[in-house]
């Protein structure tokens, strides 16, 4: 578990838990609270993950480099993105065991030939699957990339993931 703080008194700070998926899904916005300012993130009780040590230690020096704490963020998130990509290629490439369900189910629908996941709610590409982090998710079809939007979704999608291969 990881805390995002808001407020700027360190005497007067709010922690809020925060889940590394839920910030993945975020897209590096730190979510704001009835406009107090982002201050910092940090490891929650217990034994951090790996891959929490890894977000917060990099927050951590991007914030040093630059005193942007939204940039940090946004920086620090897209870089864990980058590194969990290359762990999964050098996994790939070692043969060893997919590390989550979300990566068995990756590597399945590559092995396969399918594009990603829909829904009747989402549908997401392979190269950021699962960005829901929901129990939606566990209602996820395979399926086909089809670039546009068809008039009965409405909403400007650039793709959706479609049974059938277009």
């Amino acid at each position: 578990m990881l805390y995002l703080h808001y407020g700027t008194n360190p005497d007067n700070m709010v922690l809020k838990p925060v889940t590394l998926s839920a910030l993945r899904a975020s897209k590096g916005v730190a979510p704001r609270m009835n406009d107090t300012p982002f201050a910092a993130i940090t490891f929650g009780p217990g034994t951090p993950t790996e891959d929490e040590e890894w977000l917060v230690n990099t927050y951590q020096a991007m914030f040093e480099q630059n005193h942007d704490r939204s940039l940090a963020m946004k920086n620090a998130l897209d870089s864990f993105e980058v590194e969990l990509r290359n762990r999964r290629f050098a996994a790939e490439q070692r043969g060893a065991a997919p590390r989550d369900v979300r990566e068995i189910i990756e590597r399945w629908l590559r092995e396969n030939g399918f594009d990603g996941l829909f829904c009747s709610e989402c549908s997401c590409v392979l190269d950021d699957l699962m960005p829901c982090s929901s129990d939606s998710a566990l209602m996820c079809e395979p399926g086909y990339r089809k670039d546009g939007c068809p008039p009965e979704c409405g909403m400007g999608c650039d793709f959706h993931i479609v049974p059938e291969k277009p």
